[in-house]
């Protein structure tokens, strides 16, 4: 074993050590593995872990017992971590924050292993594989290894997609609706198309505690009393960002409530924001309350287009 080697698992056991403790493992500290054999992918899930989280993972291959290698350059970064190793035998990450979920870590093993060699391969002598769910967790850590890839979407999932092969918007609206305070973003219509983020500056006050995305983000969420800002590709959608505003402000009121309000399309690969991107529209979009006249009005209408619908039915 090179000394370069032994350097980078020297680093990343500095994370690993947490973990050691008695030699009785704890049916509730387990981190499965998945591997797809369709296209070499694999994951793993914190679930079982005793914090629900991982602070490292590390998985090594031997040469001298194993011909399979590592197609390391699709080695995903959870984290962005210097703490990332990654060539032919090895694959590990050392994090500075927890991280939890179904996670990928890349097409990072040939495709088209048979289940036999999957279920052996981490183990010795062709291979280990070694994780920390958090500080302060002694005991010892099952591993689990599964065959094929579960019916469910990673938590991480835009980290395998390539960029270039989707509709990314080029139009965008910021939702404002008098009677409640929500905001909401809008990518649908004719140029709206998927998304990476957005940032919404102020010199007032935003109720930022009422702020509840429908996403998980494990790039970016800022929310403070004049910043919200969020980073990771989602899909065409509307999305409420929660009653951030006061309720009742008025079409001017609202309009002048953001110092800046930007919007970002065009994401780069594995997760990276491209904040450059120019020529695209970020339009604010004003809902008022009905007059009262006007709520009987759109009442009766209603009724008189759901009672026509049901004549020409029969």
């Amino acid at each position: 074993m090179n000394r370069d080697r032994l350097l980078r698992i020297a680093i990343c056991v500095v994370a690993l050590l947490f973990s050691l403790g008695s030699n009785n493992i704890a049916s509730a500290n387990k981190l499965t593995f998945f591997y797809d054999p369709g296209t070499g992918n694999v994951s793993f899930d914190t679930a079982e872990t005793i914090s629900g989280e991982v602070l490292a993972y590390a998985l090594y291959l031997y040469p001298e017992y194993t011909p399979i290698t590592f197609r390391y350059e699709n080695h995903i970064s959870l984290t962005g971590s210097p703490l990332m190793f990654s060539d032919a035998d090895d694959a590990q990450e050392a994090m500075f924050t927890p991280i939890s979920g179904f996670l990928t870590i890349g097409d990072i093993l040939p495709p088209g292993l048979s289940e036999g060699t999957w279920l052996t391969l981490f183990t010795q002598p062709t291979g280990s594989a070694g994780y920390s769910p958090g500080f302060g967790f002694p005991g010892s850590h099952a591993k689990e290894f599964e065959y094929g890839l579960p019916d469910r979407e990673f938590d991480n999932r835009w980290d395998i997609v390539d960029p270039d092969t989707l509709d990314w918007a080029t139009e965008a609206s910021l939702v404002y609706r008098e009677d409640s305070g929500e905001v909401l973003v809008d990518t649908r219509g004719t140029n709206g198309g998927h998304f990476s983020g957005f940032s919404l500056h102020t010199d007032d006050l935003f109720e930022h505690g009422n702020f509840t995305p429908p996403w998980e983000s494990l790039i970016q969420t800022i929310t403070s009393d004049r910043l919200i800002m969020f980073g990771n590709a989602l899909e065409p959608g509307l999305y409420s960002l929660g009653s951030v505003l006061d309720a009742g402000l008025t079409e001017t009121e609202y309009q002048n409530f953001f110092t800046e309000a930007k919007f970002y399309g065009q994401a780069g690969f594995s997760g990276d924001l491209d904040l450059e991107t120019e020529g695209q529209v970020f339009s604010m979009v004003y809902v008022a309350i009905p007059e009262p006249t006007s709520m009987v009005f759109m009442v009766l209408a209603g009724a008189m287009i759901l009672s026509s619908r049901k004549k020409h039915q029969i």
